[in-house]
């Protein structure tokens, strides 16, 4: 797996600010054998638990939860940057139990691993 700048990009930014999150992130996954690039998605995580909240029956919730296991690599951006009601931390739990030993996934945040703790209101296990 790679990440970088898509090419010609390193010469147009020359004298910007380095930008971050999805829109400078390109992520290859090269499968084995030379079967090409694998499936990638790339989302906010504010904005898919509040999609996987709002939804109002299981059988919309599996659903959208079987589209965010699809992609061979998932890049959650921004966890921690607020605070996960309880609601939220379950489906974030729900959604990388999913994808576990699965599907790569790739969780971005500006918070230090010690300090995950807060970013849900229940104590996680990495944090006991």
């Amino acid at each position: 797996m790679t990440l970088g700048l898509p090419q010609g990009r390193q010469q147009r930014r020359a004298g910007r600010p380095q930008r971050r999150g999805q829109d400078h992130v390109r992520v290859q996954h090269r499968l084995p054998g030379g079967a090409g690039r694998a499936h990638g998605a790339v989302h906010h995580a504010g904005q898919l638990l509040g999609e996987l909240a709002a939804l109002d029956s299981d059988s919309a919730l599996r659903r959208k939860l079987r589209q965010y296991t699809a992609p061979d690599v998932l890049v959650i951006d921004e966890v921690g940057y607020l605070s996960f009601s309880n609601r939220y931390a379950d489906l974030l739990f729900e959604l990388v139990s999913r994808r576990y030993q699965h599907k790569s996934t790739v969780v971005t945040t500006n918070r230090a691993f010690v300090d995950w703790g807060e970013v849900s209101p229940t104590r996680p296990a990495w944090s006991r």
